[in-house]
């Protein structure tokens, strides 16, 4: 094995780690690679999210579904639109 480290840079903002920046690796509800190349849940699934898998819900409204399991995590950032 070879010892590697990693730095995440974000321009303007410097290092990651030495500035109390938080980096995560996450899955965009959008994209259809997310859900195996099908397309998004529809109204009335269900969707399961495993540990370990980070979900971005990226869209502005998602259908009403019957329920998720979540054992990892769904994130919700806030926009700057207000109409978001």
């Amino acid at each position: 094995m070879i010892p590697t480290t990693t730095e995440i840079l974000i321009s303007g903002r410097g290092l990651v780690s030495n500035n109390e920046l938080y980096f995560s690796y996450v899955s965009f509800w959008s994209d259809d690679t997310t859900w195996g190349g099908e397309f998004a849940p529809m109204a009335g699934e269900s969707i399961y999210i495993p540990s370990g898998l980070n979900l971005l819900v990226d869209i502005d409204t998602s259908p009403i579904m019957n329920a998720i399991i979540c054992e990892g995590s769904l994130l919700f950032v806030p926009n700057a639109d207000a109409n978001h």
